[in-house]
């Protein structure tokens, strides 16, 4: 029971990792691609005029910059942005925790279902080897 709990625990772990990467990529995404518009308008400002563009826009063109330098370290060669499928995945993953969490908790109560009657076998068997323990003490004073 033990090992399964272990082995239950770690998938959740495994799970619990993948989700909130799978999640941080949707969210960068949807940063890069509600903020593009505003660096491809910057790009095309003209030279002198781009300081200015960039000082009012900071917030969104630094949001852009930031989420396309994730983008570019998490996706490699891959550079297709797939959030469809990301989230259809975190809800598959969603529910995969739950179920996993649902197997701990049912392991859990089981374990300690089989504690208490490990408990009340050595209690039980216990006085029986304190009665013989007795015994060969008596007899043992008796020679």
């Amino acid at each position: 029971m033990k090992k399964q709990y272990w082995t239950t625990n770690g998938e959740i772990k495994q799970t619990e990792k993948l989700l909130h990467e799978r999640k941080e990529l949707i969210d960068q995404a949807e940063k890069y691609l509600e903020h593009r518009p505003t660096y491809k308008a910057y790009m095309q400002t003209k030279p002198k005029k781009q300081e200015d563009f960039f000082e009012s826009n900071r917030a969104a063109l630094t949001l852009y910059q930031g989420a396309e330098r994730y983008l570019k370290e998490h996706l490699g060669k891959n550079n297709v942005l797939k959030l469809k499928a990301w989230k259809a995945e975190v809800a598959d993953l969603t529910q995969k925790k739950s179920r996993l969490y649902g197997d701990l908790q049912t392991l859990k109560a089981e374990a300690q279902e089989a504690e208490a009657v490990k408990k009340c076998v050595e209690q039980a068997v216990q006085p029986e080897h304190g009665k013989e323990k007795t015994q060969n003490k008596r007899r043992d004073m008796e020679l």
